[in-house]
């Protein structure tokens, strides 16, 4: 049974941490304020107004991995590695950054995606490079910082690093081994088919 509760967005837009419910079929905001980072994945996501939808295989290495972009009017768009697709994406397509973690929303622990794109995937690759030790610690977010881009206002959050408490390591560890046996037991194939 797939472990994962839930993928997270973060709409910097407004400043809000979002995810689907699928019964109530809307998005719905939630806090977000710790969490510990079992994995990484990147991907392609988005969407164009001719082609729909735009999606792709996760991959753990940009640089070693092919990636297989496809849209919902065509299938597979484009494959290859990110460096010699991504002149070639389609508008709307983005770079995507998935951090599998444990957090509690609306008091239920569990392993969430947080799917980082645009300005809040900006700040965690800032964030990423000045701090070693993520998968080892606790990430913060303790507020919201304001930023423009031209006239446009948008919100980011604030990432700090914490060293985690005995409980979240063990639950890290419990969630780490339940995502690593669903991942052997289900084998995705690597085209996301």
């Amino acid at each position: 049974m797939n472990p994962i509760k839930s993928k997270i967005e973060f709409k910097g837009k407004v400043g809000k941490f979002v995810f689907y419910d699928k019964d109530k079929k809307e998005e719905v905001p939630i806090t977000l304020d710790k969490f510990v980072v079992l994995k990484t994945t990147s991907q392609i996501t988005g969407y164009n107004p001719k082609l729909g939808g735009i999606w792709s295989n996760e991959v753990e290495s940009i640089k070693e991995e092919e990636i297989v972009v496809r849209c919902k009017s065509v299938g597979r768009l484009i494959q290859g590695a990110y460096s010699e697709i991504k002149k070639s994406l389609p508008a709307g397509a983005k770079f995507a950054t998935n951090l599998y973690v444990v957090a509690k929303i609306n008091g239920v622990s569990g392993i969430y995606i947080l799917q980082m794109v645009g300005s809040i995937l900006n700040e965690w690759i800032e964030f990423s490079k000045k701090n070693n030790g993520i998968f080892q610690s606790t990430i913060t977010i303790a507020n919201l910082t304001t930023k423009y881009n031209g006239g446009i206002k948008y919100f980011v959050p604030v990432f700090g690093m914490r060293k985690s408490t005995e409980t979240e390591e063990e639950a890290a560890k419990i969630f780490w081994k339940k995502l690593k046996d669903w991942q052997k037991a289900s084998v995705p194939n690597s085209y996301g088919e």
